[in-house]
């Protein structure tokens, strides 16, 4: 089964209050009470995504964690590596794959191409699409956020 962990659901959770709440910096303590998820855990999630960029952080009485930029330049991709390390399908579509049967086998090249599109699936989405209040739809949200979409000022 692909399934995302826990941990990864409560960081998209995390990041999507933080952008839907800009209200400047937040604390762990702050997210947890809002969130009602355990602050030791948002802790964890907190210093992961401000370890990969994805979020700033401020020491002090008034600090906190904010978004490192807007919701809908983070990509939903970032955060999973973050939290999960890189997106693979299967260990024997990794480019250094330490099967034994790898000489043997021919899935490999096979799926390396599906983590390929799986992995350009979801790094169209940002964290701008979790912000919605009613998802439009995959098809909608890309044509609402592709450069295309944009209309020409002229």
């Amino acid at each position: 089964m692909f399934k995302i962990g826990m941990l990864t659901d409560y960081g998209i959770l995390i990041l999507t209050h933080m952008a839907k709440n800009p209200q400047g910096w937040s604390s762990a303590a702050e997210l947890s009470a809002s969130l009602n998820l355990p602050k030791p855990t948002v802790a964890k999630v907190l210093k992961l995504m401000n370890h990969h960029g994805l979020l700033d952080s401020h020491r002090g009485k008034q600090g906190g964690y904010r978004l490192s930029r807007s919701p809908g330049r983070i990509s939903i991709t970032e955060i999973l590596e973050a939290i999960e390390g890189p997106l693979h399908v299967t260990d024997c579509a990794l480019p250094h794959a330490s099967c034994q049967r790898i000489i043997q086998c021919d899935l490999p090249a096979h799926w390396r191409v599906v983590n390929e599109v799986i992995h350009s699936a979801i790094k169209e989405i940002s964290l701008d699409f979790f912000c919605q209040s009613k998802p439009c739809g995959l098809v909608g949200y890309l044509a609402r956020t592709s450069p295309s979409s944009t209309p020409n000022p002229s």
